[in-house]
């Protein structure tokens, strides 16, 4: 599957951020991974920094910090346990993932990345959606996070879903 280029993250983000900013201004684009970390600065007078996670394989946005994030490692952790619920979902099917991406909004207001901070939306969901059998789910996304599973967030993550 082909990456997207520096300019097309770069595209995305402005994109992105035109529907909530009058005023921003790109300030940087890296490729970490599989994930564009898009850096821009915001506000005329009181500056701020933003940034926006963008696969670099679908161009999806993974995730938006909406306040100054210092450490890059939690926008990562974040991109790559909301792509690890993804992948656990479309295995199962792409009607599975909307369904449960849907009963995310309906019931919670979020998205797939929020689920790292609030990783007790995604446990009942997956519980209202699979009954029982949510725990072969749970599985499917530690199997794609058994890289990460040593590091505490994560394992704080997992460990929550898994409840």
């Amino acid at each position: 599957m082909q990456s997207m280029d520096k300019k097309s993250a770069e595209k995305i983000a402005e994109n992105f951020l035109q529907q909530y900013h009058s005023t921003f201004t790109i300030e940087s684009a890296s490729l970490e991974g599989t994930i564009w970390i898009v850096a821009a600065k915001i506000g005329l007078v009181n500056k701020q920094i933003r940034r926006i996670s963008i696969d670099a394989h679908s161009g999806r946005i993974l995730s938006y910090t909406d306040r100054e994030v210092n450490n890059k490692n939690h926008v990562i952790k974040k991109s790559l346990i909301s792509l690890s619920i993804e992948n656990a979902l479309r295995k199962i099917g792409d009607p599975t993932y909307e369904m449960v991406n849907q009963k995310l909004y309906e019931d919670y207001h979020c998205y797939l990345p929020d689920c790292y901070e609030y990783p007790e939306y995604l446990n009942k969901v997956l519980k209202e959606v699979f009954g029982s059998n949510y725990k072969a789910v749970v599985d499917g996304i530690k199997t794609n996070l058994k890289d990460l599973a040593e590091q505490k967030p994560v394992t704080d993550f997992l460990t929550a879903i898994s409840k």
